[in-house]
């Protein structure tokens, strides 16, 4: 299933609304583009968006990395800035807009001085896809920039159209709001322009619906936004939707763009083996360099995991193979045998043991009794896209006296299913019986 598209909104577009309401192109160069009645009327077209220049993705970076540290993801949202870091946010997102309303005011000035009756100066400013800013963000910009940055605008029309979509479901945002800049200047005007406004947005959403689209033209929704700096991504996430009948619980899964899409190797196993069995295997394979010469040195040579291991998603781990269990299991004759089968057993013996501890796994926040020893993973949901998640895994003991809450992985790309397979591992390796969840939607 497909996100919705329209029609984005072109000057040609724009037209067919100025010469319902009466107006008219002005031909001119370096002019205003329409006439209507009393005023000129000046159209920009907002289209940047907002993470397209380098230089803003590393001014954003600087502002909303330093309060997310150690995280592969970060995620931008200007709502938890306190209020001198909110200001920076808005001047760095402003500038594609302050340079419109710049030039705009230019250009009414200049047609302004051309008329025998100075008309009244209007700036019809529309977001065709700066999605960045919410409709409120971008009126309030554009207020300011007008207010503080320019002196030849009378009036501000501020609008746009914001589609919201969960793919089944559809709903619009058409904002079209007229606000008075020099107090002494009347624009009877607005209200004509206002109707043909709404008369040009329903045929627009009609064709949406009697013609759709094909994907790749036209509009799309208000979607996650991201960049990707010095190894770190950053995410606008789309504003949630309203429950939907159409999804089973009222909500639309989320997508998965990793490309994983079955479970990736989550240990590296190794038999672990009792001196009792370690008797028996060396019996039964007296050729078997790895088992070593004696029981010590094959301890000793059990793999070692490093203090900071650089596979974290890929812990080393000593299963326990029980000789009498791999006798009744293996297919081949006592003389066949070799390491690798071994090897490969306490690899179907980690499959199974994880299996039964992911059937057993429970949201935290549910359970009524915690366990004095479990495995906790936190998993991060970053907007609409698993691929931004990112998790951290925690090995935990309750036991009064002897708590503790030992970080196991911080802060890795992990999505939840990804991530249980991982705690998973973690679990077997420190023999732990329970794996507990949380998800948390940042």
């Amino acid at each position: 299933m497909e996100y919705m598209r329209i029609k984005t909104i072109t000057e040609g577009g724009f037209d067919q609304v100025v010469i319902s309401a009466g107006g008219s192109r002005i031909l001119e160069e370096g002019s205003a583009d329409y006439r209507l009645n009393e005023a000129i009327v000046e159209l920009k077209l907002v289209s940047e968006e907002g993470f397209e220049k380098t230089e803003r993705q590393k001014k954003l970076a600087d502002l909303f990395r330093e309060a997310q540290p150690n995280r592969p993801i970060v995620v931008i949202n200007p709502t938890r800035l306190n209020e001198s870091d909110s200001r920076s946010y808005y001047r760095i997102v402003e500038v594609p807009i302050k340079n419109a309303c710049k030039k705009a005011s230019k250009q009414l000035q200049t047609t302004a001085e051309r008329e025998s009756k100075p008309p009244v100066r209007v700036l019809v400013i529309l977001n065709i896809g700066y999605t960045l800013l919410s409709p409120d963000e971008f009126k309030d910009v554009c207020l300011k920039c007008v207010r503080n940055d320019t002196s030849g605008i009378d009036w501000v029309i501020c609008g746009g159209i914001y589609i919201y979509s969960d793919k089944a479901e559809n709903f619009v945002i058409a904002r079209f709001e007229d606000f008075p800049i020099n107090l002494t200047r009347s624009f009877p005007s607005h209200e004509a322009l206002g109707e043909a406004w709404g008369k040009y947005l329903n045929k627009l959403m009609m064709e949406a619906i009697r013609n759709p689209l094909p994907f790749s033209d036209g509009r799309m929704p208000v979607v996650d936004l991201m960049f990707e700096l010095d190894g770190i991504r950053y995410v606008k996430t789309a504003p949630t939707m309203s429950k939907s009948g159409f999804w089973p619980g009222g909500i639309a899964p989320r997508e998965n763009t990793s490309g994983v899409t079955s479970c990736p190797q989550v240990a590296r196993t190794f038999p672990a083996l009792s001196k009792h069995d370690w008797n028996c295997f060396k019996e039964a394979m007296p050729f078997a360099g790895r088992l070593k010469a004696t029981y010590q040195e094959w301890v000793e040579s059990y793999p070692k995991e490093e203090p900071k291991s650089t596979e974290p998603l890929k812990p080393i781990v000593l299963v326990d193979v029980k000789f009498e269990e791999f006798d009744r299991s293996v297919e081949k004759l006592k003389a066949q045998w070799n390491f690798r089968d071994v090897c490969e057993f306490a690899n179907e013996v980690f499959y199974q043991r994880g299996l039964s501890l992911l059937k057993e796994a429970k949201e935290k926040n549910k359970i009524r009794i915690v366990p004095l020893y479990y495995i906790h993973l936190i998993v991060n949901e970053v907007g609409t896209d698993k691929v931004n998640d990112f998790a951290s895994i925690y090995y935990v003991s309750e036991l009064p006296g002897f708590e503790r809450n030992e970080l196991l992985v911080e802060n890795e790309k992990l999505f939840y299913e990804h991530g249980m397979a991982v705690a998973t591992a973690y679990a077997i390796k420190h023999k732990v019986d329970t794996i507990l969840f949380t998800k948390k939607r940042i």
